[in-house]
Protein backbone atom coordinates (compact mmCIF):
# COMPACT_ATOMS: atom_id res chain seq x y z
CA UNK A 1 0.00 0.00 0.00
CA UNK A 2 1.35 3.62 -0.76
CA UNK A 3 2.97 5.93 2.71
CA UNK A 4 0.06 8.59 2.56
CA UNK A 5 2.66 10.39 4.83
CA UNK A 6 3.56 12.32 1.57
CA UNK A 7 0.59 12.60 -0.20
CA UNK A 8 -1.94 13.14 2.71
CA UNK A 9 -2.67 16.72 2.33
CA UNK A 10 -3.49 15.97 -1.45
CA UNK A 11 -5.41 12.82 -0.24
CA UNK A 12 -7.60 14.93 2.32
CA UNK A 13 -8.45 17.16 -0.51
CA UNK A 14 -9.08 15.06 -3.45
CA UNK A 15 -9.61 11.47 -1.62
CA UNK A 16 -7.57 9.24 -3.99
CA UNK A 17 -4.68 9.59 -6.44
CA UNK A 18 -3.94 8.03 -9.36
CA UNK A 19 -0.70 6.22 -8.06
CA UNK A 20 -3.79 4.25 -5.52
CA UNK A 21 -5.64 2.96 -8.87
CA UNK A 22 -4.55 -0.49 -7.98
CA UNK A 23 -5.61 -0.71 -4.45
CA UNK A 24 -9.32 0.66 -5.79
CA UNK A 25 -9.16 -1.88 -8.92
CA UNK A 26 -8.50 -4.47 -6.63
CA UNK A 27 -11.44 -3.07 -3.98
CA UNK A 28 -13.69 -3.32 -6.88
CA UNK A 29 -12.89 -6.87 -7.90
CA UNK A 30 -14.33 -7.72 -4.43
CA UNK A 31 -17.92 -8.89 -4.86
CA UNK A 32 -18.62 -9.55 -1.01
CA UNK A 33 -16.46 -7.18 0.29
CA UNK A 34 -14.94 -3.59 0.80
CA UNK A 35 -11.55 -2.16 1.35
CA UNK A 36 -10.93 1.50 3.35
CA UNK A 37 -8.41 3.65 4.86
CA UNK A 38 -8.93 6.54 6.87
CA UNK A 39 -7.44 9.09 9.16
CA UNK A 40 -8.40 8.30 12.98
CA UNK A 41 -8.95 12.20 14.35
CA UNK A 42 -10.78 13.74 16.98
CA UNK A 43 -12.32 10.55 18.18
CA UNK A 44 -14.05 9.64 15.03
CA UNK A 45 -12.86 8.72 11.42
CA UNK A 46 -12.23 10.08 8.13
CA UNK A 47 -12.47 7.98 5.27
CA UNK A 48 -9.83 8.21 2.49
CA UNK A 49 -10.70 5.54 0.42
CA UNK A 50 -13.65 2.98 0.63
CA UNK A 51 -14.06 0.78 -2.50
CA UNK A 52 -17.25 0.59 -4.49
CA UNK A 53 -17.88 -2.70 -2.58
CA UNK A 54 -19.84 -0.52 0.23
CA UNK A 55 -22.25 0.24 -2.17
CA UNK A 56 -23.49 -3.22 -2.67
CA UNK A 57 -23.33 -4.11 0.84
CA UNK A 58 -24.52 -0.76 2.83
CA UNK A 59 -26.95 0.98 0.37
CA UNK A 60 -24.25 3.73 0.06
CA UNK A 61 -22.21 5.07 -2.80
CA UNK A 62 -17.98 5.53 -1.63
CA UNK A 63 -17.92 9.31 -1.75
CA UNK A 64 -21.08 9.94 0.41
CA UNK A 65 -19.07 7.58 2.97
CA UNK A 66 -15.48 9.89 1.78
CA UNK A 67 -17.43 12.96 2.53
CA UNK A 68 -19.42 11.93 5.35
CA UNK A 69 -18.42 8.95 7.80
CA UNK A 70 -21.39 8.89 10.02
CA UNK A 71 -23.17 7.71 6.38
CA UNK A 72 -21.54 4.41 7.27
CA UNK A 73 -21.07 4.14 10.91
CA UNK A 74 -24.54 5.16 12.03
CA UNK A 75 -25.34 1.97 10.10
CA UNK A 76 -23.97 0.31 13.40
CA UNK A 77 -26.59 -2.13 15.07
CA UNK A 78 -27.44 0.11 18.68
CA UNK A 79 -26.43 -2.43 20.72
CA UNK A 80 -23.36 -2.98 19.57
CA UNK A 81 -22.36 0.82 18.92
CA UNK A 82 -20.57 0.97 22.18
CA UNK A 83 -19.04 -2.20 21.90
CA UNK A 84 -17.39 -0.95 18.27
CA UNK A 85 -15.93 1.96 20.19
CA UNK A 86 -14.43 0.42 22.71
CA UNK A 87 -13.06 -1.69 20.13
CA UNK A 88 -11.83 1.03 18.33
CA UNK A 89 -10.82 3.29 21.07
CA UNK A 90 -8.21 0.13 22.39
CA UNK A 91 -6.68 -0.59 18.99
CA UNK A 92 -5.99 3.14 18.80
CA UNK A 93 -4.27 3.65 21.92
CA UNK A 94 -2.54 0.04 21.78
CA UNK A 95 -1.83 0.36 18.31
CA UNK A 96 -3.28 -2.93 17.80
CA UNK A 97 -5.28 -4.76 15.05
CA UNK A 98 -8.65 -5.55 15.86
CA UNK A 99 -11.87 -7.72 14.41
CA UNK A 100 -15.64 -8.49 15.21
CA UNK A 101 -18.82 -9.03 13.62
CA UNK A 102 -21.11 -6.29 13.49
CA UNK A 103 -24.85 -6.46 12.64
CA UNK A 104 -25.57 -3.17 10.36
CA UNK A 105 -28.80 -1.39 9.15
CA UNK A 106 -28.07 -0.61 5.54
CA UNK A 107 -29.77 2.51 3.80
CA UNK A 108 -32.22 -0.17 1.88
CA UNK A 109 -33.71 -0.87 5.66
CA UNK A 110 -31.76 -4.51 5.56
CA UNK A 111 -30.31 -5.61 8.31
CA UNK A 112 -27.06 -7.22 7.25
CA UNK A 113 -24.23 -8.64 9.02
CA UNK A 114 -20.47 -7.91 8.34
CA UNK A 115 -17.03 -9.30 9.54
CA UNK A 116 -14.59 -5.99 10.11
CA UNK A 117 -10.93 -6.53 10.07
CA UNK A 118 -8.99 -3.28 11.19
CA UNK A 119 -5.31 -3.13 11.18
CA UNK A 120 -2.85 -1.48 13.04
CA UNK A 121 -2.94 2.12 13.04
CA UNK A 122 0.07 4.03 11.82
CA UNK A 123 1.45 7.33 13.28
CA UNK A 124 1.61 10.18 10.82
CA UNK A 125 4.67 13.20 11.53
CA UNK A 126 1.14 15.31 12.77
CA UNK A 127 0.62 12.88 15.35
CA UNK A 128 -2.56 11.71 13.68
CA UNK A 129 -2.94 7.75 12.83
CA UNK A 130 -4.31 6.20 9.43
CA UNK A 131 -5.60 2.36 9.73
CA UNK A 132 -6.97 0.47 6.53
CA UNK A 133 -9.02 -2.53 6.65
CA UNK A 134 -11.86 -4.81 5.31
CA UNK A 135 -15.13 -5.39 5.56
CA UNK A 136 -16.64 -7.88 4.43
CA UNK A 137 -20.68 -9.28 4.15
CA UNK A 138 -21.36 -12.59 5.98
CA UNK A 139 -25.16 -12.42 6.33
CA UNK A 140 -25.34 -15.60 4.21
CA UNK A 141 -23.25 -17.50 6.70
CA UNK A 142 -24.37 -16.05 9.92
CA UNK A 143 -28.14 -16.99 8.56
CA UNK A 144 -26.49 -20.30 7.79
CA UNK A 145 -24.71 -20.56 11.52
CA UNK A 146 -28.17 -19.63 13.02
CA UNK A 147 -29.79 -22.54 11.48
CA UNK A 148 -27.58 -24.66 12.57
CA UNK A 149 -27.52 -23.52 16.06
CA UNK A 150 -31.47 -24.02 15.93
CA UNK A 151 -31.06 -27.28 14.36
CA UNK A 152 -29.04 -28.23 17.08
CA UNK A 153 -30.54 -27.00 19.82
CA UNK A 154 -33.98 -29.06 18.30
CA UNK A 155 -31.88 -32.18 18.13
CA UNK A 156 -30.11 -32.12 21.70
CA UNK A 157 -33.42 -30.61 23.35
CA UNK A 158 -35.26 -33.18 21.80
CA UNK A 159 -37.22 -35.62 23.72
CA UNK A 160 -36.34 -38.18 21.78
CA UNK A 161 -33.34 -40.17 21.60
CA UNK A 162 -31.41 -39.19 18.74
CA UNK A 163 -27.96 -41.47 17.58
CA UNK A 164 -26.57 -41.15 14.45
CA UNK A 165 -23.75 -43.63 13.33
CA UNK A 166 -21.58 -44.79 9.87
CA UNK A 167 -22.26 -47.60 8.04
CA UNK A 168 -20.02 -49.63 10.71
CA UNK A 169 -22.34 -48.94 13.80
CA UNK A 170 -19.36 -46.94 14.94
CA UNK A 171 -21.28 -44.15 16.98
CA UNK A 172 -20.69 -40.70 15.70
CA UNK A 173 -23.31 -38.73 17.46
CA UNK A 174 -25.81 -39.37 20.92
CA UNK A 175 -28.00 -36.74 22.06
CA UNK A 176 -28.91 -35.84 26.04
CA UNK A 177 -32.19 -37.71 25.73
CA UNK A 178 -30.46 -40.55 24.58
CA UNK A 179 -28.42 -41.12 27.56
CA UNK A 180 -31.61 -40.04 29.51
CA UNK A 181 -33.46 -42.92 28.69
CA UNK A 182 -30.64 -45.68 28.46
CA UNK A 183 -28.40 -44.63 31.06
CA UNK A 184 -25.15 -43.88 29.22
CA UNK A 185 -23.51 -40.94 28.10
CA UNK A 186 -21.50 -40.53 24.75
CA UNK A 187 -18.38 -41.80 25.60
CA UNK A 188 -19.98 -44.90 27.46
CA UNK A 189 -21.99 -45.97 24.39
CA UNK A 190 -19.19 -45.07 21.80
CA UNK A 191 -17.80 -48.31 20.79
CA UNK A 192 -20.89 -50.72 21.38
CA UNK A 193 -21.82 -52.84 18.38
CA UNK A 194 -25.01 -51.37 16.02
CA UNK A 195 -27.43 -53.87 18.07
CA UNK A 196 -26.45 -53.01 21.57
CA UNK A 197 -27.32 -49.34 20.27
CA UNK A 198 -30.61 -50.08 19.14
CA UNK A 199 -31.48 -52.29 22.14
CA UNK A 200 -29.57 -55.05 24.26
CA UNK A 201 -32.71 -57.19 24.72
CA UNK A 202 -33.88 -57.70 21.02
CA UNK A 203 -33.85 -61.37 19.20
CA UNK A 204 -31.95 -62.23 16.88
CA UNK A 205 -34.86 -62.57 14.60
CA UNK A 206 -35.99 -58.39 15.62
CA UNK A 207 -32.02 -57.39 14.58
CA UNK A 208 -31.93 -59.29 11.25
CA UNK A 209 -35.17 -57.75 10.29
CA UNK A 210 -34.00 -54.19 11.19
CA UNK A 211 -30.49 -55.05 9.20
CA UNK A 212 -32.59 -56.10 6.39
CA UNK A 213 -34.76 -52.82 5.89
CA UNK A 214 -31.22 -50.67 6.44
CA UNK A 215 -29.60 -52.88 3.67
CA UNK A 216 -32.08 -52.36 1.40
CA UNK A 217 -32.62 -48.77 2.01
CA UNK A 218 -35.67 -48.97 3.93
CA UNK A 219 -36.69 -47.66 7.49
CA UNK A 220 -37.77 -50.04 10.06
CA UNK A 221 -40.14 -49.17 13.34
CA UNK A 222 -41.24 -51.05 16.13
CA UNK A 223 -41.06 -51.12 19.70
CA UNK A 224 -38.29 -53.11 21.75
CA UNK A 225 -37.67 -54.37 25.07
CA UNK A 226 -34.60 -52.58 26.19
CA UNK A 227 -31.95 -52.49 29.75
CA UNK A 228 -31.16 -49.11 31.25
CA UNK A 229 -27.42 -48.98 32.51
CA UNK A 230 -28.93 -49.27 35.99
CA UNK A 231 -30.67 -52.54 34.90
CA UNK A 232 -34.00 -52.13 34.68
CA UNK A 233 -36.25 -53.05 31.51
CA UNK A 234 -38.06 -50.68 29.65
CA UNK A 235 -40.05 -50.65 26.63
CA UNK A 236 -39.07 -48.38 23.97
CA UNK A 237 -40.21 -47.53 20.50
CA UNK A 238 -37.68 -47.58 18.03
CA UNK A 239 -37.33 -45.97 14.82
CA UNK A 240 -34.03 -46.79 12.77
CA UNK A 241 -33.69 -45.21 9.05
CA UNK A 242 -30.74 -44.85 6.48
CA UNK A 243 -29.38 -41.62 5.89
CA UNK A 244 -27.98 -40.71 2.36
CA UNK A 245 -25.09 -38.07 0.91
CA UNK A 246 -25.04 -35.82 -1.77
CA UNK A 247 -24.53 -38.14 -4.18
CA UNK A 248 -27.77 -40.29 -3.27
CA UNK A 249 -25.25 -43.18 -1.42
CA UNK A 250 -26.18 -44.39 2.15
CA UNK A 251 -23.55 -42.88 4.49
CA UNK A 252 -24.75 -43.15 8.18
CA UNK A 253 -27.95 -44.53 10.16
CA UNK A 254 -30.35 -42.77 12.57
CA UNK A 255 -31.72 -44.45 15.43
CA UNK A 256 -34.68 -42.71 17.10
CA UNK A 257 -35.91 -44.08 20.80
CA UNK A 258 -38.40 -42.87 22.85
CA UNK A 259 -39.09 -44.38 26.26
CA UNK A 260 -42.98 -46.20 26.02
CA UNK A 261 -42.71 -48.05 28.92
CA UNK A 262 -46.07 -46.55 30.27
CA UNK A 263 -48.28 -47.17 27.24
CA UNK A 264 -46.83 -50.45 26.79
CA UNK A 265 -47.85 -51.41 30.26
CA UNK A 266 -51.20 -50.35 30.18
CA UNK A 267 -51.50 -52.04 26.76
CA UNK A 268 -50.38 -54.78 28.53
CA UNK A 269 -52.47 -54.23 31.05
CA UNK A 270 -55.82 -54.08 28.59
CA UNK A 271 -55.02 -56.76 27.08
CA UNK A 272 -54.87 -59.00 29.94
CA UNK A 273 -58.13 -57.88 31.24
CA UNK A 274 -59.92 -58.20 28.05
CA UNK A 275 -58.49 -62.08 27.62
CA UNK A 276 -59.78 -62.66 31.36
CA UNK A 277 -63.04 -61.12 30.33
CA UNK A 278 -62.93 -63.12 27.04
CA UNK A 279 -62.08 -66.21 29.33
CA UNK A 280 -64.85 -65.60 31.86
CA UNK A 281 -67.56 -64.89 29.11
CA UNK A 282 -66.48 -68.43 27.42
CA UNK A 283 -66.32 -70.49 30.55
CA UNK A 284 -69.54 -68.78 31.88
CA UNK A 285 -72.66 -71.61 32.80
CA UNK A 286 -75.12 -69.11 31.45
CA UNK A 287 -75.35 -68.18 27.90
CA UNK A 288 -73.97 -64.56 27.22
CA UNK A 289 -75.35 -62.71 23.88
CA UNK A 290 -74.41 -59.60 22.92
CA UNK A 291 -75.62 -57.60 19.88
CA UNK A 292 -75.32 -54.60 17.83
CA UNK A 293 -77.51 -52.03 17.36
CA UNK A 294 -78.88 -53.87 14.33
CA UNK A 295 -79.71 -56.73 16.49
CA UNK A 296 -76.88 -58.52 14.84
CA UNK A 297 -74.92 -60.93 17.37
CA UNK A 298 -71.12 -59.80 17.96
CA UNK A 299 -70.57 -62.19 21.67
CA UNK A 300 -71.96 -65.74 21.36
CA UNK A 301 -69.80 -68.28 23.97
CA UNK A 302 -69.79 -71.70 24.75
CA UNK A 303 -73.04 -72.17 26.63
CA UNK A 304 -75.00 -70.46 23.87
CA UNK A 305 -73.74 -73.09 21.54
CA UNK A 306 -74.22 -75.77 23.91
CA UNK A 307 -78.01 -74.43 24.75
CA UNK A 308 -79.08 -73.34 21.38
CA UNK A 309 -77.44 -76.00 19.11
CA UNK A 310 -76.01 -72.84 17.00
CA UNK A 311 -72.82 -71.75 16.36
CA UNK A 312 -71.57 -68.14 16.26
CA UNK A 313 -70.79 -68.75 12.86
CA UNK A 314 -74.10 -69.85 12.51
CA UNK A 315 -75.65 -66.60 13.59
CA UNK A 316 -73.63 -64.30 11.28
CA UNK A 317 -75.27 -61.37 9.89
CA UNK A 318 -78.50 -62.66 11.19
CA UNK A 319 -81.27 -60.95 13.64
CA UNK A 320 -81.10 -62.57 17.46
CA UNK A 321 -84.71 -62.28 18.08
CA UNK A 322 -85.67 -63.45 14.39
CA UNK A 323 -83.83 -66.40 15.44
CA UNK A 324 -84.72 -67.83 19.05
CA UNK A 325 -88.11 -66.09 19.14
CA UNK A 326 -89.72 -65.42 15.44
CA UNK A 327 -93.32 -63.90 15.58
CA UNK A 328 -95.21 -67.07 14.13
CA UNK A 329 -94.28 -69.46 16.73
CA UNK A 330 -94.19 -67.03 19.75
CA UNK A 331 -96.53 -64.65 19.41
CA UNK A 332 -97.70 -63.87 23.44
CA UNK A 333 -93.70 -63.45 23.37
CA UNK A 334 -94.11 -60.13 21.65
CA UNK A 335 -97.36 -59.36 23.11
CA UNK A 336 -96.13 -59.61 26.10
CA UNK A 337 -93.11 -57.09 25.32
CA UNK A 338 -95.60 -54.51 25.23
CA UNK A 339 -95.56 -54.65 21.78
CA UNK A 340 -91.72 -53.43 20.89
CA UNK A 341 -90.70 -55.86 18.70
CA UNK A 342 -94.09 -55.89 16.67
CA UNK A 343 -93.50 -51.78 16.42
CA UNK A 344 -89.69 -52.78 15.39
CA UNK A 345 -90.46 -55.73 13.09
CA UNK A 346 -93.56 -54.03 11.25
CA UNK A 347 -91.03 -51.82 9.59
CA UNK A 348 -88.86 -54.82 8.82
CA UNK A 349 -85.38 -55.75 9.16
CA UNK A 350 -82.55 -55.03 6.78
CA UNK A 351 -79.88 -57.24 7.40
CA UNK A 352 -77.16 -55.27 5.63
CA UNK A 353 -78.47 -51.93 7.51
CA UNK A 354 -76.81 -50.47 10.45
CA UNK A 355 -79.26 -51.07 12.63
CA UNK A 356 -83.23 -51.57 12.77
CA UNK A 357 -85.78 -48.56 12.35
CA UNK A 358 -86.69 -48.18 15.52
CA UNK A 359 -83.61 -50.10 17.64
CA UNK A 360 -82.52 -46.96 19.45
CA UNK A 361 -85.85 -46.92 21.04
CA UNK A 362 -85.87 -50.30 21.71
CA UNK A 363 -82.23 -49.87 23.93
CA UNK A 364 -83.01 -46.52 25.03
CA UNK A 365 -85.99 -47.62 26.90
CA UNK A 366 -87.19 -50.94 25.04
CA UNK A 367 -86.77 -54.94 26.52
CA UNK A 368 -87.51 -54.98 30.38
CA UNK A 369 -84.14 -55.64 31.84
CA UNK A 370 -85.58 -58.95 33.28
CA UNK A 371 -87.85 -61.63 31.95
CA UNK A 372 -88.64 -64.47 30.94
CA UNK A 373 -89.32 -66.51 27.54
CA UNK A 374 -89.29 -69.90 25.59
CA UNK A 375 -86.45 -69.70 22.64
CA UNK A 376 -86.49 -72.32 19.35
CA UNK A 377 -83.16 -73.69 19.83
CA UNK A 378 -81.52 -74.85 16.33
CA UNK A 379 -82.79 -78.60 16.37
CA UNK A 380 -86.47 -77.17 16.57
CA UNK A 381 -86.82 -77.64 20.48
CA UNK A 382 -88.12 -75.29 22.97
CA UNK A 383 -85.86 -73.90 26.27
CA UNK A 384 -87.17 -71.58 28.68
CA UNK A 385 -84.43 -68.68 29.43
CA UNK A 386 -84.57 -65.94 32.35
CA UNK A 387 -83.20 -63.41 30.94
CA UNK A 388 -81.33 -59.85 32.15
CA UNK A 389 -80.54 -57.34 29.94
CA UNK A 390 -77.79 -54.38 29.53
CA UNK A 391 -77.23 -51.66 27.44
CA UNK A 392 -73.88 -51.26 25.94
CA UNK A 393 -72.46 -47.61 25.79
CA UNK A 394 -69.27 -46.03 24.21
CA UNK A 395 -68.69 -42.49 24.55
CA UNK A 396 -72.05 -41.72 25.91
CA UNK A 397 -73.80 -43.64 23.18
CA UNK A 398 -75.85 -47.04 23.28
CA UNK A 399 -73.94 -49.28 20.22
CA UNK A 400 -75.56 -52.69 21.72
CA UNK A 401 -77.06 -54.92 24.16
CA UNK A 402 -75.63 -57.85 26.31
CA UNK A 403 -78.09 -60.58 27.70
CA UNK A 404 -77.06 -63.24 30.43
CA UNK A 405 -79.31 -65.89 30.10
CA UNK A 406 -80.40 -68.98 32.77
CA UNK A 407 -81.83 -71.88 31.04
CA UNK A 408 -84.61 -73.22 33.59
CA UNK A 409 -86.43 -75.63 30.96
CA UNK A 410 -86.22 -78.55 33.90
CA UNK A 411 -88.16 -76.26 36.79
CA UNK A 412 -90.73 -75.60 34.04
CA UNK A 413 -91.15 -79.37 33.57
Amino acid sequence: MTDLKAILPGMEKCGLQESDKRLQNLGDSLLDSYLYEAICEHGGLKFLFVSSGVERINGVKAEDVINDASVLLDQIDSAQRSVYLEAAAASLRDLTSFEMDLRMNSAGGEWRWVHLVRSCPRRLENGRFIVDGIVTDITNRRLFETEISRLAQAVEQNPTGILIADLHGVLLFANQSYSRITGYQFAEAYGKTQRELISTEMSDEEFNAIKGSLNAGRSWSGVLGNRHKNGQFFWQQSNVSPMYDDSGQISSYLYLCTDVTKSKLLEIALRDAKDYAENLVQTANAIVIGVDIGGRVITFNRAAERITGYKAEDLEGRNWFEVIVPKELYPEVWTKLDGRLTDIYSNGFDADADSWPEFDQLLAGGLPTHFECPILTKSGGERYIVWQSNNVFEQGQIVGMISFGIDISEHKK
